[in-house]
Protein backbone atom coordinates (compact mmCIF):
# COMPACT_ATOMS: atom_id res chain seq x y z
CA UNK A 1 0.00 0.00 0.00
CA UNK A 2 1.24 3.39 -1.30
CA UNK A 3 -0.01 5.14 2.16
CA UNK A 4 2.57 2.66 4.64
CA UNK A 5 5.34 3.79 1.88
CA UNK A 6 4.41 7.68 2.61
CA UNK A 7 4.56 6.87 6.48
CA UNK A 8 7.61 5.42 6.23
CA UNK A 9 9.46 7.72 3.70
CA UNK A 10 7.99 10.56 6.25
CA UNK A 11 9.25 8.97 9.42
CA UNK A 12 11.02 12.02 11.89
CA UNK A 13 9.86 14.63 9.70
CA UNK A 14 8.20 17.55 10.89
CA UNK A 15 5.72 18.02 7.79
CA UNK A 16 2.33 18.48 6.59
CA UNK A 17 0.99 16.64 3.44
CA UNK A 18 -1.67 18.24 1.39
CA UNK A 19 -3.59 15.97 -0.42
CA UNK A 20 -4.53 17.60 -3.86
CA UNK A 21 -7.64 15.81 -6.25
CA UNK A 22 -6.46 14.62 -9.49
CA UNK A 23 -9.47 15.14 -11.64
CA UNK A 24 -10.23 13.11 -14.36
CA UNK A 25 -9.26 14.87 -17.81
CA UNK A 26 -10.37 13.96 -21.25
CA UNK A 27 -8.72 11.35 -23.28
CA UNK A 28 -6.24 10.28 -20.55
CA UNK A 29 -6.94 6.96 -19.06
CA UNK A 30 -6.59 7.78 -15.63
CA UNK A 31 -9.02 7.83 -12.69
CA UNK A 32 -9.59 10.06 -10.48
CA UNK A 33 -10.22 9.81 -6.65
CA UNK A 34 -13.60 10.26 -4.82
CA UNK A 35 -14.29 11.86 -1.76
CA UNK A 36 -14.47 8.36 0.54
CA UNK A 37 -11.09 7.24 -0.51
CA UNK A 38 -9.52 10.99 -0.30
CA UNK A 39 -10.74 10.78 3.54
CA UNK A 40 -9.36 7.34 4.31
CA UNK A 41 -6.01 8.16 2.73
CA UNK A 42 -5.56 11.56 5.37
CA UNK A 43 -7.44 9.40 7.92
CA UNK A 44 -4.79 6.71 7.78
CA UNK A 45 -2.07 9.35 7.31
CA UNK A 46 -2.66 10.87 10.63
CA UNK A 47 -3.12 8.36 12.68
CA UNK A 48 0.14 7.27 11.59
CA UNK A 49 1.64 10.71 12.50
CA UNK A 50 1.89 12.16 9.43
CA UNK A 51 -0.40 15.54 9.20
CA UNK A 52 -2.41 15.61 6.35
CA UNK A 53 -5.35 17.97 4.73
CA UNK A 54 -7.05 17.68 1.95
CA UNK A 55 -6.72 20.83 -0.40
CA UNK A 56 -10.37 22.11 -1.49
CA UNK A 57 -10.66 21.62 -4.97
CA UNK A 58 -11.77 24.63 -7.04
CA UNK A 59 -11.92 25.73 -10.65
CA UNK A 60 -13.30 21.96 -11.83
CA UNK A 61 -16.65 23.87 -13.07
CA UNK A 62 -14.18 26.22 -15.75
CA UNK A 63 -11.83 23.47 -16.19
CA UNK A 64 -9.21 24.77 -14.57
CA UNK A 65 -8.67 22.50 -11.86
CA UNK A 66 -4.94 20.66 -10.91
CA UNK A 67 -3.80 20.74 -14.36
CA UNK A 68 -6.95 20.69 -16.69
CA UNK A 69 -6.35 23.84 -18.01
CA UNK A 70 -3.36 23.57 -19.50
CA UNK A 71 -3.98 19.95 -20.35
CA UNK A 72 -6.99 21.86 -22.18
CA UNK A 73 -4.61 24.18 -23.91
CA UNK A 74 -2.05 21.54 -24.99
CA UNK A 75 -4.74 19.51 -26.80
CA UNK A 76 -5.90 22.57 -28.86
CA UNK A 77 -2.58 22.91 -29.86
CA UNK A 78 -1.70 19.57 -30.99
CA UNK A 79 -4.79 19.77 -32.93
CA UNK A 80 -3.82 23.23 -34.46
CA UNK A 81 -0.52 22.08 -35.64
CA UNK A 82 -1.31 18.90 -37.07
CA UNK A 83 -4.39 20.32 -39.77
Amino acid sequence: MHAREIVKLLQGLECRVNLIRFHTIPDVDLPGSDEKRMEALRDYLTKHGVFTTIRASRGQDIFAACGLLSTAVKGKKVKENSL
